[in-house]
């Protein structure tokens, strides 16, 4: 072999070991092997980036805050009728709006407003974690709409008088406000309340082919989970059964997907952004599982 050869079999291999020291280097977020890593948005968000971005949901914020104040229907004296029809001034606009309506108004930016909450709280911490990547840019957007949606819903459902407000007055609008902003931080919550009801108003559809339930001769269970720690964005193999119809796993007030690999026999998901350290919780048709033990979130 002479000198030429060999100078770039060893430029080679240098070239492979700093490619690979730098592969080691750099933080993975992406569960490998789960069917839904597409691999869009694993890189970082740089800092330009994390600085608009974050001046934009401050932004948001602030016009949330502002709207609710503006928009909140006036108090009536002790004793009297509170007005049917009020002024709001909004920026440059002179509306007149019903007081149906400003409840409306109220509880949809309240929802928001709790979502902002946990979008802000939940953004900061992973960028002063250095670990916030693309993939989850879109869902700090989203949320607040998530939030404002299930807000609305659940005011409808309790002007219904489907669900109960713990004693919500039908012409209260701290009431409203107040529990629309909790759905709005707890919106996963929020969604299965509105499961249970609709479980309860209609008849749970048998399983069929084309259910969206999973039928289980046995009865989900987890009996361990690897690894027993760890930071958003791990990939965590969950041990137990009946999970084969798994499609979501709850790492507390967050629900992160989850796929079920046959081979190894074992439920893979992965940690997601917000989750905080309590027991696994898994649903399968309309029972649930959860862990003995609790996962433990770090940084």
């Amino acid at each position: 072999m002479g000198d030429r050869e060999a100078g770039a079999l060893i430029k080679a291999g240098v070239m492979e070991l700093v490619g690979g020291q730098r592969m080691a280097e750099e933080p993975s977020t992406a569960a490998p092997g789960l069917p839904w890593d597409t691999g869009v948005g694993k890189s970082a968000v740089k800092a330009p980036w994390v600085i608009g971005s974050a001046l934009i949901l401050i932004g948001l914020a602030a016009l949330l805050l502002y709207a609710l104040w503006q928009f909140w229907p006036p108090s009536a004296a002790t004793g009297s009728t509170p007005p049917m029809e009020s002024s709001v001034q909004f920026f440059w606009w002179d509306l007149s709006v019903s007081r149906d309506k400003s409840f409306f108004i109220i509880v949809a930016i309240a929802g928001a407003l709790g979502a902002m909450g946990h979008v802000l709280r939940s953004y900061f911490r992973y960028v002063g974690e250095r670990s916030l990547i693309w993939s989850w840019m879109l869902s700090y957007f989203l949320i607040p709409f998530v939030g404002a949606i299930f807000g609305t819903l659940i005011f409808i459902l309790l002007r219904a008088g489907l669900i109960t407000g713990g004693g919500v007055a039908q012409t209260d609008p701290f009431g409203f406000a107040a529990v629309a902003a909790l759905v709005g931080l707890f919106s996963s919550q929020a969604a299965e309340k509105l499961k249970l009801i609709f479980e309860t108003i209609f008849a749970t559809p048998q399983a069929a082919s084309e259910s969206v339930t999973t039928p289980s001769a046995v009865a989900a269970a987890i009996r361990s989970f690897t690894p027993p720690a760890g930071t958003p964005g791990t990939q965590v193999e969950i041990q137990g059964e009946a999970l084969e119809g798994v499609t979501e796993v709850s790492f507390g007030p967050e629900i992160s997907p989850a796929t079920f690999d046959p081979d190894a026999g074992v439920l893979r998901t992965i940690v997601p952004p917000g989750a905080t350290t309590a027991k696994l919780t898994v649903r399968v048709g309309n029972t649930t599982a959860e862990s003995e033990t609790v996962f433990h979130v770090e940084g």
